[in-house]
């Protein structure tokens, strides 16, 4: 993790910028804390509802505190600080849409391995690739106007638990 976030913050303090430009700020960070909670608990019951699971309800959100699963929260935090950062630093040279659009790409295309070692056909990756574009540039978008990660590093540690990623 050191290796792949610090030029992050090396860019950070070699240009003098604030963290803020990553939309990392503690400012009122309880209520952050909130916010995220509330809305992973939405985000969770709405994932398990659509598949069926909700008995597995519980089983999720205890494993939000397994200390194994835990250690997975700042690098999940920090997945959304490097989308911030480079959002932001493509937004400040071009258009909304495409600075929305690039890193959505990426995230998007970062997942084909996995579905290729899973078997998933070539219409379910194309299904997978859209909408693994669409919702990131969806959610990158409200965290651009809330320009905050706080909360959603909340929702996304707790969705990764959901759909066992650290398992």
């Amino acid at each position: 993790n050191v290796i792949i976030f610090s030029p992050i913050a090396a860019v950070l303090v070699l240009r003098g910028q604030s963290p803020s430009t990553v939309y990392v700020e503690f400012v009122h960070v309880g209520r952050k804390v909130v916010i995220g909670l509330a809305l992973a608990l939405v985000s969770t019951v709405m994932f398990l509802g659509l598949r069926g699971e909700m008995s597995r309800l519980g089983t999720v959100w205890a494993g939000t505190l397994n200390g194994r699963n835990l250690s997975h929260f700042l690098p999940v935090m920090l997945e959304g600080v490097a989308l911030a950062f480079l959002f932001e630093r493509m937004r400040w040279c071009m258009r909304l849409l495409p600075a929305l659009l690039i890193p959505s790409l990426l995230f998007a295309a970062g997942h084909i391995p996995i579905q290729v070692e899973s078997g998933l056909g070539g219409a379910g990756m194309a299904a997978f690739f859209v909408f693994n574009t669409l919702l990131p540039m969806f959610i990158l978008y409200v965290v651009s106007v809330s320009r905050d990660v706080i909360w959603l590093a909340i929702v996304h540690y707790v969705m990764d638990i959901a759909i066992d990623t650290f398992g």
